[in-house]
């Protein structure tokens, strides 16, 4: 006698089906993990060099003499704020986010030696994302206000401060 062949039923198929969708699912969140990562990164890594040229910028301000001596000699209780602006990052993947830029100088010493002015100044660049429409993955860290901190030693003769 002849043996008919156990054929599979559509509900096991789709039993099937369902546990193998289920194993693979959480490997299709590694790539798009990554990448998230990976445009943080670039954020974090373009946010320094926003603040590395603040900190040129607020350099040649200070040589050209644009930052008056008042904000020079600003003690730490009252910062001078220097810049207040919004800048947007240069890659094309981040530059819908806007970030509020704050600069502030303060100086911490001044000593007089043989007529020169000597001072210690601390500039301060703060950045934080301003909100927008849409959330970002940026929102899903902290969000804190990065910091960042430079000291510029200045000196100055007695002739150049009394111009």
């Amino acid at each position: 006698m002849k043996k008919i062949g156990y054929s599979y039923l559509l509900l096991e198929l789709l039993i099937a089906l369902a546990l193998v969708s289920l194993a693979i699912l959480p490997f299709m969140n590694i790539p798009s993990r990554a990448m998230r990562e990976e445009l943080f990164t670039i954020q974090r890594l373009e946010l320094q060099h926003v603040s590395d040229n603040t900190f040129a910028l607020v350099k040649e301000q200070i040589l050209s003499r644009h930052i008056t001596a008042e904000q020079l000699a600003a003690p730490k209780e009252k910062k001078a704020l220097v810049i207040n602006d919004v800048v947007s990052l240069p890659v094309k993947e981040l530059s819908q986010y806007r970030f509020t830029r704050k600069c502030y100088l303060y100086s911490i010493s001044k000593k007089e030696i043989n007529g020169e002015e000597h001072r210690l100044l601390t500039i301060e660049v703060f950045l934080k994302i301003l909100p927008g429409k849409r959330a970002s993955f940026y929102s899903m860290k902290k969000k804190k206000t990065l910091f960042y901190k430079y000291k510029l030693y200045l000196s100055e003769g007695a002739s150049q401060n009394k111009s």
